[in-house]
């Protein structure tokens, strides 16, 4: 492919995540990956050593390039709709990794800008993709299952103290399982069934609990 015509894209941070990502980008024959940026430009440097790219702590070297026509946004949760603010009001497509925000109020003013700004902005939800949920979609939409009227999701995924307290121990302190891990199936469920009318949630925190 012309380079000409590749989309030129930034990674905007150096979470745990963001080399799956960098990976998945350098990977795409239509994407020409082009900067890592973290607010620690030790961090920024570390990585592009290791995936060949141009590292900055500076968002402004992004946001004014126009051969950067789309960021990825790997930052913490509670900094997404910031940066992808940013990018939306300088012509940039965003592509953010879950959840959106962790405020409500931040994720719609995000889909506004996108909006205002003709401009796509993508949330990561790779289980949409997945085989065999897709095809369990396919069933309910094609009526063979009938109209489903209960469903029930269980989560079995470990996580130990130690991951939430990774970082400044943001995963804890915003969203902590269920913006973490069980935005999956939140999404899943309401890929399935729609938006829900009535919300009602139970917390109890468990600690050192063994299976």
């Amino acid at each position: 492919m012309d380079m000409r015509k590749k989309i030129g894209f930034a990674v905007m941070g150096t979470s745990s995540i963001s080399g799956r990502h960098i990976r998945c980008l350098k990977n795409n024959p239509s994407v020409n990956l082009k900067y890592i940026y973290s607010r620690n430009l030790t961090r920024a440097e570390s990585v592009a050593k290791s995936f060949h790219l141009q590292p900055t702590d500076s968002l402004s070297d992004i946001l004014s390039d126009e051969f950067i026509k789309a960021v990825d946004i790997v930052t913490e949760p509670q900094n997404h709709a910031d940066v992808a603010l940013m990018a939306l009001n300088h012509g940039k497509h965003v592509l953010i990794e879950k959840p959106l925000d962790v405020n409500l109020g931040n994720a719609a003013k995000v889909e506004a800008a996108a909006r205002e700004n003709h401009l796509i902005a993508g949330l990561i939800s790779q289980y949409r993709f997945n085989p065999d949920l897709k095809q369990i979609k396919a069933q309910m939409d094609s009526g063979v299952i009938g109209s489903p009227f209960l469903a029930t999701i269980n989560m079995f995924w470990k996580r130990n103290a130690n991951y939430f307290k990774q970082g400044n121990g943001w995963r804890d302190t915003h969203g902590g399982v269920l913006f973490n891990q069980a935005i999956h199936w939140i999404d899943v469920a309401n890929w399935f069934f729609g938006t829900p009318v009535q919300i009602k949630a139970n917390l109890m925190r468990v600690r050192d609990y063994i299976i």
